[in-house]
């Protein structure tokens, strides 16, 4: 069996020069140890800022067209008014609605909340009476879960609370 020239071309460069091979594996090592020792170790790049956060507003016993009339659209209208608003998303359930907001990527977070959280002050007045609180919720990356677990249990169980 013949083998091909290309196939000998790192064992052979290995044996003809030695120094060199030696010199990159240190140069390696050595690259390796600084970014080791100097790459911090996160789980999110520092200086990541979430560009979006989201809008909450609970109202007990009503149905999701009367939330959209009377809370989702108003609300979607003053958030229009802040400053660097990409896109609105609502999600209107049953006794809720949310309201995603997306920033453009420059965006100071820190200031966008602040201005939402005085537009959901303002928008209070427009909001019916039984509207008790809008939550307004800034997303971190320390938010994140470090781990998520799930749990199977076998069907043949007669009593799971007592599991």
């Amino acid at each position: 069996m013949k083998k091909r020239k290309d196939e000998l071309l790192l064992p052979k460069f290995s044996v003809t020069r030695p120094v060199t091979v030696v010199v990159i594996f240190i140069a390696l090592l050595v690259v390796g140890y600084i970014a080791y020792t100097k790459i911090p170790l996160e789980m999110m790049p520092s200086g990541y800022d979430p560009t979006f956060m989201g809008v909450w507003v609970p109202y007990p016993n009503a149905t999701p067209e009367e939330i959209e009339q009377q809370i989702t659209r108003p609300i979607e209208q003053i958030i229009g008014t802040v400053r660097n608003v990409k896109n609105t998303f609502a999600s209107i359930g049953r006794n809720y609605t949310w309201i995603r907001i997306e920033f453009a990527q420059e965006t100071d977070m820190k200031l966008a909340y602040a201005e939402v959280r005085d537009r959901m002050d303002r928008v209070m007045a427009d909001l019916p009476d039984d509207v008790e609180r809008v939550y307004v919720r800034r997303f971190d990356i320390n938010d994140d879960a470090e781990m998520y677990i799930s749990l199977m249990i076998n069907k043949d169980i007669p009593d799971l609370s007592y599991f």
